[in-house]
């Protein structure tokens, strides 16, 4: 008996202690993970909102300078003063908090910026968090720190929380711009849970003990006899009494552990209200919903007039939000979706305010939720300010609208009548009306002088236009440097040649090929040569000079398919002149639209301001630059660059060179029998005149249409070999017209082309998609309209 009694004791002795410490360490290692996983998590979802905070702040403000980082080395970003100002921002909003370092990374894994200036410019892109959140992760680890670099001070011996977060475009969740990285402070935070779990453990061991105790005294009893009853039952109430006094102590130890708990609960609670941001609680089962002050102050509501259920939040939504807002929280309380969204609510005196809400939802074992947890952040600022954006995008777009509109409607009015007058004045100039005087022929060329000048301006302005709104393509072709010099100097020497300037070339020998768009830059250089002749005095000297030269650069190509990174090879045109030059507070002046240095220079030489600002636009939308170095008295040198790398070559609709076309016989032969019939459709008198009379002059037999309508009733009628078609015309317009006269099987290969006053792009593409052969813009070269009549009329003929 006394062995099993002692058999019995040792057994239960060794059992006892072996679950005791058993799941006192359970207990203390499932604490410490649940309450480390905690904080790991609330602290993470604390770094995502102030980022997004930076993100709506400091990203927006600073997002031209933020993603054109890369072209600046590692001291010059550091140096920046961007840099300082998001240093400034950050290290203000961080103040006081437990981050102790913030770092942005481009999508590269450059640090594009730090806190600590030092680190500007580290390569983090094999970093495993970086990656992962690049690809939409938040990602946190947990390290320590024997030193650590913060944003005042270096500390030691710290336990810290890096947390990488994506920074998304406009608040979506597809385009990642940048990734952010907070280093937070969590060492307080873990020594609290180290010691809260020190002192669980104690507790538990002391209220284990005690269990232990009570057990074995019951083991005792159950074995000892009777008559030794009365002296365990003393030995009990000494037991009794040291156990009061070891759970005093337990409770003692509880209630410090509960104050810490609570001190940690009101940092955070400074921390969020601070970024304004409301932190709600919804006991799922008892559907008890808890809201903090913040909440409550942007809800419109008193804490004593919350009712503590879901259904309170539900009644603030709009009326078109509240469907989807509904659906999501079911959604995440099925654990289908997060419960990341924004929507309005309406408060009590009427108005509507944005809410941006995240939350997450804690399951029991039966995966049931039990606990909703979230946040909501005011962005009704945010929201309007997005809607006063595209209130305003939507009125510059209407703008635009009516201004190319105007511009439409001008060029024509313009057009129409210059065609009559450059017509005219082409026609006698020609002696096609008999012979002229020279006082006459000097008359008449001051009319075509003065035209084309006006058609130049008509010109400059509607490619000024098209250039600011983005609609002007570039066609690009392989271009010789030493052809596009010499014709762009042969269009200017004879002006040149009337004032006594001398004019000289230099080209540096074994330059390449340039893939240009080879009219424009043509008219590039005719307009600085012009001005150079027009500013340079009697006897003086005029040079363009053409080299190249290395220099890094990142080019920004304007409307091709592609852009290379970088180019190294420019070059560079230069028109030096002997002239009047400027001064050098004029020459930031020059470049600027409608713009002319002195009141003065303005009467004596006449322009309208236009070109510069042209060859600005021109040569930058090539990726190039413009430059100008002048010296009051003594002359100008104005410069441009060109990439010399490979630009993509973009399809341009050919043309035929007037000097290669072959005339018919049957337009220009003396012995002809039948001239062709043209019709020629056209509501302007003058022009009806202009261009009949020509037509005619030249052996063609001419039948006139003065609207859209009686043009379609003619050419089937009288069967038209070619018709010359206006687009703006009374009854029926141009475009109407010709698709009539296309569905006719008779007409289905009559030469059309179209003669019209509007110069705006697409109208080309609308004149051929209707049907025409060709097209042209008014005023039209009579010669250069009659050898393209003989080329429509020979292949017609040749078919």
């Amino acid at each position: 008996m006394i062995k099993q009694s002692f058999q019995l004791l040792r057994n239960f002795s060794l059992a006892s202690l072996s679950s005791f410490i058993l799941a006192i360490t359970l207990l203390a290692v499932l604490y410490r993970q649940q309450v480390v996983s905690n904080l790991l998590n609330l602290t993470e979802k604390n770094n995502v909102i102030l980022t997004q905070f930076f993100a709506n702040t400091i990203w927006q403000e600073y997002e031209t300078f933020l993603s054109s980082t890369q072209t600046f080395s590692d001291e010059a970003l550091a140096a920046h003063s961007q840099t300082r100002q998001i240093n400034e921002i950050v290290t203000q909003k961080v103040e006081g908090s437990s981050v102790l370092k913030v770092k942005i990374y481009d999508l590269q894994g450059r640090t594009v910026f730090s806190t600590n200036f030092s680190e500007i410019g580290q390569d983090k892109s094999k970093s495993s968090g970086f990656l992962l959140s690049k690809s939409g992760e938040v990602v946190s680890q947990l390290g320590h720190r024997d030193t650590f670099k913060a944003l005042n001070s270096n500390l030691e011996n710290r336990d810290l929380l890096s947390s990488y977060i994506p920074i998304y475009v406009n608040g979506n969740n597809k385009d990642i711009v940048g990734v952010f990285e907070l280093y937070t402070d969590v060492t307080p935070l873990l020594q609290e849970i180290n010691q809260t779990q020190k002192n669980l453990s104690l507790g538990s061991l002391a209220i284990l003990t005690i269990v232990y105790v009570i057990l074995l005294v019951f083991v005792k009893k159950s074995d000892r006899l009777l008559k030794i009853q009365y002296q365990q039952l003393e030995a009990s109430e000494v037991s009794h009494r040291d156990q009061a006094n070891e759970l005093k102590e337990v409770l003692d130890q509880l209630e410090q552990a509960k104050l810490k708990l609570l001190t940690t609960n009101e940092r955070l609670e400074l921390a969020t209200s601070a970024a304004k941001i409301g932190v709600w609680d919804w006991d799922i089962p008892h559907n008890r919903l808890t809201w903090d002050d913040y909440i409550c102050e942007v809800y419109g509501v008193k804490l004593s007039s919350l009712t503590n259920t879901i259904e309170l939040w539900e009644q603030t939504l709009h009326p078109e939000d509240a469907p989807q807002a509904k659906e999501l929280l079911s959604q995440s309380l099925r654990g289908e979706k997060n419960f990341d969204t924004v929507f309005r609510i309406i408060v009590p005196d009427g108005s509507i305010r944005w809410i941006e809400a995240h939350a997450i939802v804690q399951k029991n074992d039966r995966d049931e939720p039990q606990r909703m947890v979230g946040v909501n952040i005011d962005v009704s600022s945010h929201k309007l300010a997005e809607a006063e954006l595209q209130r305003t995008n939507v009125e510059l777009a209407h703008a635009t609208r009516l201004k190319n509109e105007f511009l439409a409607t001008i060029s024509h009015e313009l057009r129409t009548p210059l065609n009559a007058i450059l017509g005219t004045s082409e026609i006698l100039l020609d002696k096609l009306y008999g012979e002229i005087s020279e006082v006459q022929k000097d008359a008449i060329k001051v009319i075509d002088r003065n035209g084309n000048h006006l058609l130049q301006i008509i010109n400059d302005i509607i490619d000024l236009t098209r250039i600011e709104s983005g609609q002007m393509k570039l066609q690009y072709q392989l271009t010789k440097i030493n052809d596009l010099c010499e014709n762009s100097m042969v269009l200017v020497r004879q002006q040149a040649f009337n004032k006594q300037i001398k004019t000289h070339l230099h080209i540096t020998s074994t330059l390449p090929d340039l893939i240009i768009d080879k009219q424009r830059i043509a008219k590039v250089l005719i307009n600085l040569l012009n001005n150079a002749i027009k500013f340079t005095p009697v006897e003086g000297s005029i040079t363009l000079k053409v080299t190249s030269k290395v220099k890094a650069s990142k080019l920004n190509y304007a409307n091709t398919e592609s852009s290379p990174n970088s180019s190294q090879t420019w070059i560079r045109f230069s028109v030096i002149d002997t002239g009047i030059g400027i001064t050098q507070e004029n020459i930031q002046k020059l470049f600027q639209p409608f713009v002319q240095l002195d009141s003065a220079l303005n009467r004596k030489y006449s322009g309208t301001g236009l070109g510069l600002s042209l060859v600005k636009q021109i040569v930058e939308l090539h990726g190039g630059q413009v430059g100008v170095i002048s010296e009051e008295g003594v002359g100008s040198h104005f410069w441009f660059d060109l990439p010399s790398d490979d630009l993509p070559l973009q399809s341009s609709t050919p043309t035929l060179p007037i000097d290669s076309v072959a005339p018919p016989t049957q337009a220009t032969s003396e012995t002809s029998i039948v001239p062709f019939c043209i019709l020629l459709a056209e509501d302007s008198l003058p022009n009806i005149k202009t261009i009949s009379s020509y037509l005619k002059i030249k052996g063609y037999k001419v039948i006139i249409a003065q609207d859209g309508e009686e043009a379609i009733h003619k050419a089937k009628s009288e069967h038209p070999d070619l018709i010359l078609m206006d687009i703006q015309m009374p009854k029926v317009d141009g475009l109407e017209a010709m698709k009539q006269i296309r569905q006719d099987s008779a007409l289905k290969d009559t030469p059309i082309i179209a003669l019209t006053g509007l110069a705006m792009d697409g109208d080309r593409e609308k004149c051929l998609a209707a049907g025409a052969t060709d097209y042209f813009t008014k005023p039209v070269r009579l010669k250069q309209l009659a050898t393209i009549i003989e080329k429509n009329l020979s292949v017609g003929e040749l078919s």
